[in-house]
């Protein structure tokens, strides 16, 4: 028999899972949420400036796609697709549909 799809990259997962490339990964990760957030801080004009929103968001569900992918075969890949999902469902409405237009948020 073959091997499963999350096994054939169960090294990397081994890999990162140890040491202090998982504390880069983690760090990362955090980068990622704190890019959110700084988003919708921008959206809503507070601390960040609103011209920003698009632009952090955009470079957030980038590099979240990136850990995630890293991660993957890990043995907690639910959380990680949902994030996938998410993050492709963000780049889609930025990229591709241009929405929210910016005459909505001013930016």
């Amino acid at each position: 028999m073959g091997k499963k799809a999350n096994e054939e990259f169960q090294w990397l997962t081994d890999v990162l899972a140890g040491g202090i490339l998982r504390w880069v990964f983690v760090a990362l990760w955090i980068l990622a949420g704190l890019g959110f957030v700084a988003a919708g801080l921008a959206v809503l004009g507070v601390l960040v400036p609103v011209e920003l929103w698009r632009t952090l968001s955009i470079v957030s569900a980038v590099l979240s796609i990136a850990v995630a992918i890293l991660f993957l075969g890990g043995g907690m890949n639910q959380p990680l697709f949902n994030a996938l999902a998410m993050d492709v469902i963000i780049l889609v409405a930025l990229l591709l549909l241009n929405w929210p237009p910016e005459s909505l948020i001013g930016a």
